[in-house]
């Protein structure tokens, strides 16, 4: 059986893609009838049907093309097996899923677009983070200020694939 969202090979009636970690919840006949394209067609048509901006939904239709999988847990777009050619036209074609709002507001850009559960953990990453800098240590200190720039930075890398998760593929996810 193939995962209708990555087309990598899967185990029958499984729930969750090992490749790519979509949910799967019901979606593949088990008869492995539904093929990659009117998946992909059908998520599509669920995209433009949400009520949200047309910029957004073009941000989510590159999320739901392009999404190759996780690494450290954050998405990645360049499929493996690529020149550096390759993935340098893909990385451009892609490089506008990373935003620079999230990166300023982290944690309040989760809240605010109702991502609660990873937002909060964002939020005590920054609080460590920043209870570390006011200390004596220097090393601490250091510590502190680089807890304070990676949720920045996740934030920046996983709003639009969050966003995807939450609202085409209605995921509830801490992380």
């Amino acid at each position: 059986m193939k995962c209708p969202y990555c087309n990598e090979e899967i185990a029958e009636g499984a729930i969750k893609c090992k490749h790519c970690k979509s949910m799967l919840n019901g979606q593949i006949p088990q008869n492995n009838l539904a093929t990659k394209d009117t998946v992909s067609l059908d998520v599509h048509s669920q995209i433009d049907s949400l009520a949200i901006s047309e910029g957004l939904k073009k941000k989510l239709h590159l999320v739901h093309d392009n999404f190759q999988g996780t690494v450290l847990g954050m998405p990645s777009y360049i499929p493996k097996g690529k020149t550096w050619k390759e993935r340098f036209a893909i990385s451009r074609k892609v490089s506008s899923l990373t935003s620079v709002w999230p990166f300023f507001l982290s944690f309040i850009y989760y809240f605010v677009k109702g991502m609660w559960k990873k937002g909060i953990i964002l939020f005590c990453i920054t609080v460590l983070g920043l209870l570390l800098y006011y200390t004596d240590s220097e090393f601490l200190v250091i510590i502190g200020f680089i807890l304070n720039i990676i949720p920045c930075c996740i934030s920046m890398n996983c709003a639009y694939y969050d966003l995807y998760r939450k609202l085409v593929k209605n995921e509830n996810f801490w992380w």
